[in-house]
């Protein structure tokens, strides 16, 4: 290839310290940066809930990230704040999410037609996937709204360290839920500092990094 284009920081050193140096780093679209420009001050969304996750609800690794927030986190959680609802959003959930969901006493959101509404409908987006490679796309259309996020490291993976610094990083279930409770008593969480993220992972983005490689 002439020029090699990866959307993961982290995958891009790896090949670079194999070798290849025609690579450069492209940053990945989020789906809200190609949201048509209303001409109007965006509303409030509705409320969807405390504490939101939203994924895809049969891949493996957000199934696990799932089971991790309901068995272990959220009770932790509770302790801390007995009242919080916690909604698990995504597509196609099956028998072993809804049973996960009935247990815990959460909310399940299946197919939401709206993931952008889901997003901006949160107090606070979590991000509890623990394994997987890449970049988490999840997490890119999460810093596309004002809402704090709480993810495990994982979800920072791929991304350029001034953008992981957006985020409250938690490793531990006691980590998660004290940093989730912490989120929730300050909703303007790096509002300001995420536009410049926003711009990176938009059209203004894309095109900076298309043209470097020219």
């Amino acid at each position: 290839a002439s020029w090699v284009f990866d959307i993961s920081c982290d995958d891009m050193a790896f090949w670079q310290a194999a070798g290849v140096k025609h690579i450069s780093w492209l940053p990945p679209l989020g789906e809200s940066a190609l949201a048509p420009p209303s001409g109007e001050p965006a509303a409030p969304a509705p409320l969807v809930g405390d504490v939101v996750f939203l994924g895809n609800l049969t891949t493996p690794n957000n199934v696990r990230g799932v089971q991790w927030l309901l068995e272990q986190v959220l009770p932790l959680l509770r302790q801390r704040r007995p009242a919080v609802k916690v909604v698990v959003a995504g597509s196609n959930p099956g028998p072993y999410v809804r049973s996960l969901c009935a247990q815990a006493g959460v909310t399940l959101l299946a197919n939401p037609p709206d993931a952008v509404a889901v997003y901006r409908g949160a107090r606070v987006l979590v991000n509890p996937v623990q394994t997987g490679s890449g970049t988490h796309m999840k997490v890119i259309e999460m810093l596309f709204t004002a809402v704090p996020i709480v993810t495990a490291s994982q979800g920072t993976c791929g991304l350029p360290p001034a953008v992981k610094t957006l985020m409250r990083v938690a490793e531990t279930p006691a980590a998660f839920a004290a940093q989730v409770s912490e989120a929730l008593d300050q909703p303007g969480d790096c509002d300001a500092e995420r536009e410049a993220a926003r711009q990176l992972f938009g059209l203004p983005g894309l095109r900076q990094a298309l043209d470097a490689a020219a």
